[in-house]
């Protein structure tokens, strides 16, 4: 039953409920009969004539509503007119009010209608193109974000195929040492052959660390959360962030080493604070500073520890900062910024129960902090 009255809606009902008034009308003449004890010829005619009114309002398709509604009180005043005997003066005087306002009411309506209907056509079309600009942007994103996924797991890949070729460079390079020394050479030379295979070997241990940390970042949904020392995790972040804040900003970090463990699961954690230090790193270059300061630290404040990185950057713009954790929000380039790093730390931090906030330090500057349960 309530299936069939929803199918039909609200207009059939409301048709029905005029067709019913509009019957009824007239037969409230059979109250004067009761009440007056006499039957009222006027009152009867004027009621058949809104019964009239309403059935064709109620039949009548909206545009001629107006119409209908008109020409039933024309009729009306024309029959009250010649009833009553008023002068002719004043009947034509009636008649021409009621053609005059049903001529206006239905221009006025008319022209209303067309323009709500161009407001709605307009606001279908905004939001229909709002929302093709939307699925695009979206599928760009999503493309990006599969490209860079891509490149990740070919990274870690290749990261994984220079372990061999760097254990045989290591191997040869303790072999040339042990060769080398063993000469008898003068003992400037031997020196010069002790410098350079030391620097050697400490650019091929950086290359190894490299190579390390990206494999074990790149495994790192195989961790679970446990306790983390925040010195280890900021030193690997770092470390990872170097490559790209070398010539960018000077990193400093204050983490004291005594600071208690926090629950968290460590290669996340160095992805966040990795994916912060290179937003700070993008910020300062865009601001066209010579050399910026990025700084790491952290305290404990009662039974929270804080995690805190701060640039001298530019800062948040005031519009931007109310949605810097929405999804696709950047303030980036295409080629630089999907707008999901700072959403998809917050979703790593609350894994472990971890907070992620962000505002402007009254020096200058923007501030990212961190903070564990």
């Amino acid at each position: 039953m309530s299936s069939t009255s929803s199918a039909e809606g609200p207009e059939p009902r409301l048709e029905r409920k005029s067709l019913v008034f509009a019957v009824l009308m007239p037969l409230l003449s059979a109250l004067d009969v009761l009440t007056l004890s006499r039957f009222i010829p006027e009152a009867f005619a004027l009621r058949v004539g809104w019964g009239i009114e309403l059935a064709l309002f109620a039949l009548s398709e909206e545009r001629y509503s107006t119409i209908a509604s008109g020409l039933a009180c024309l009729v009306g005043t024309v029959w009250l007119v010649q009833s009553s005997g008023v002068p002719f003066s004043q009947g034509i005087a009636w008649v021409a009010l009621v053609v005059l306002s049903t001529f206006f009411g239905g221009y006025g309506s008319s022209h209303f209608r067309k323009g709500i209907e161009g407001r709605n056509e307009a606001r279908v079309e905004r939001a229909r193109r709002e929302a093709a600009e939307a699925l695009a942007r979206t599928v760009r994103h999503q493309a990006q974000s599969e490209k860079l996924a891509t490149v990740g797991r070919l990274a870690a890949n290749v990261m994984h195929e220079i372990n061999n070729p760097l254990a045989f460079v290591r191997s040869n390079l303790h072999f040339l040492q042990k060769e080398l020394l063993a000469l008898s050479l003068p003992s400037e030379v031997r020196m010069e052959f002790e410098e350079v295979l030391s620097e050697t070997r400490t650019g091929l241990d950086r290359t190894q660390q490299i190579a390390a940390d990206l494999r074990g970042f790149s495994r790192m949904d195989m961790e679970e959360p446990r306790p983390c020392l925040l010195t280890d995790v900021v030193e690997n972040a770092v470390r990872l962030a170097q490559v790209r804040l070398k010539h960018v900003a000077q990193v400093r970090v204050d983490v004291p080493g005594e600071l208690p463990p926090v629950f968290a699961t460590p290669r996340r954690l160095v992805q966040v604070l990795l994916n912060l230090l290179v937003n700070a790193g993008d910020a300062i270059e865009e601001s066209g500073r010579e050399r910026g300061d990025i700084i790491v630290r952290a305290e404990r404040k009662g039974p929270r520890m804080v995690l805190v990185v701060e640039d001298n950057g530019p800062g948040f713009p005031p519009e931007v900062l109310p949605h810097l954790f929405e999804s696709f929000f950047t303030t980036k380039g295409p080629e630089r910024g999907t707008g999901l790093g700072l959403v998809i730390s917050r979703e790593l931090l609350g894994q472990f129960g971890a907070t992620l906030s962000a505002e402007n330090r009254a020096e200058g500057g923007a501030r990212l902090r961190i903070e564990f349960p």
